[in-house]
């Protein structure tokens, strides 16, 4: 047995070894049995091992889980994590393909379509992209609250599709399953904005609505935008202004507030200015947004403010 190969991979791997590798450097499972027998090594999982003084530390339970699930992918709370969206390691959430495992002890197994590209790789680890981490958990969030109908520019409910392409239109719940049909417009028929995904995002168009301002364009993308792969809340093109909605939960961890400091710094460099607004803004202080929203596009229309008045 090759010890020192042993000990140098365990370094490299936060302190994980798994059988599919010691049976490289010959160690077969019953050598691996005995080892653990003896105290000189802990089964984190069948076929999965650290040393008998390796801390069970986030990093090595994290490997250990993919060691033990290769097809996994660490997502949900575990995956904001990765991504610097929150404090803490707290959970460990793995995301496997429909029919997959579901149980491994530690840990919180998901099942869902998982596509390589919702997958990326972070910190050496198989992880749900930034967009597929924020819908699973906010598919998770909807989930433990009261859905609200979305209402529709004419007032009344509707129901909500999944938004956007890529990740948006293929993470479905619980295994699957799409979006339901879109009913066709009849002759006739009004269109109208596509539904948002959220209900500050709806506040905001019952706002825009109900106080006359022109209508923006919802989730638009732009090639100078992280590729283009990036979406901004909605987007005034006539008047060049991006409006972002931050809320609570996304917003208030340092790696995504350095983000959209990011994304502002590159709109201005192209002559965009944004507006960033909270949900108390909306809420209590409504009238100061409009305000400023009337302002910032007429001062861009070159129109006075009455052309943004009923």
């Amino acid at each position: 047995m090759d010890r020192k190969a042993i000990a140098k991979y365990a370094v490299e791997h936060h302190g994980v070894f798994p059988q599919e590798y010691l049976s490289r450097v010959g160690v077969t499972p019953n050598t691996a049995a005995r080892l653990v027998r003896s105290g000189e090594w802990q089964r984190l999982h069948e076929g999965v091992f650290i040393g008998a003084t390796t801390p069970l530390s986030p990093e090595v339970r994290v490997t250990a889980a993919l060691a033990a699930v290769p097809s996994a992918a660490i997502g949900l709370r575990t995956a904001a994590w990765v991504h610097g969206l929150s404090d803490g390691f707290s959970v460990l959430d793995l995301v496997v393909s429909v029919g997959g495992r579901t149980r491994l002890r530690g840990a919180t197994i998901h099942q869902s379509a998982l596509p390589d590209d919702d997958v990326v790789c972070r910190r050496g680890w198989r992880t749900t992209s930034l967009e597929r981490t924020l819908i699973d958990l906010g598919k998770v969030e909807s989930a433990r609250k009261p859905r609200r109908p979305m209402e529709e520019p004419g007032g009344g409910p509707a129901a909500r599709p999944r938004r956007g392409g890529g990740a948006a239109a293929r993470a479905g719940g619980g295994g699957g399953g799409g979006a339901p049909p879109r009913r066709g417009r009849g002759p006739g028929r009004r269109r109208r904005p596509p539904p948002t995904g959220s209900v500050l995002e709806d506040r905001f168009l019952r706002m825009v609505r109900e106080t006359g301002l022109p209508m923006p364009i919802l989730q638009a993308r732009f090639d100078w935008l992280d590729c283009g792969r990036a979406r901004v809340d909605f987007w005034f093109p006539v008047a060049r202004l991006i409006v972002e909605l931050d809320g609570r939960r996304f917003h208030l961890r340092c790696a995504q507030f350095e983000r959209d400091r990011r994304r502002d710094l590159l709109a201005a460099a192209r002559g965009i200015r944004t507006i960033r607004l909270t949900h108390h803004q909306l809420t209590a202080e409504r009238d100061e947004v409009v305000a400023a929203l009337r302002a910032a596009l007429a001062s861009e229309f070159r129109l006075s403010g009455a052309h943004l008045h009923r």
